[in-house]
């Protein structure tokens, strides 16, 4: 019986970080077209930003993450 996914060291997950790293850290779970739409709906959501698209914001806050992992859950192989 293999149990490397059950012995397998979870990475601690950050409270802050890129859309880039967002998408890394969620590529086995969501596409990451979809994780890019996912992530700008939420940032216009909570900033109230209304002057086009949000693509040139690269940090995503801390709270706007928690929103995200809210709503989709935490990725494969990380930990709160």
């Amino acid at each position: 019986m293999n149990h490397q996914s059950t012995n397998q060291t979870k990475k601690k997950f950050p409270h802050s970080c890129t859309k880039k790293e967002l998408y890394a850290m969620y590529i086995l779970d969501i596409p990451e077209y979809r994780a890019r739409i996912y992530i700008n709906e939420i940032i216009k959501e909570m900033t109230g930003y209304t002057n086009g698209p949000v693509m040139h914001i690269r940090h995503i806050t801390p709270k706007q993450l928690k929103e995200f992992v809210d709503t989709y859950g935490l990725p494969r192989n990380y930990e709160l």
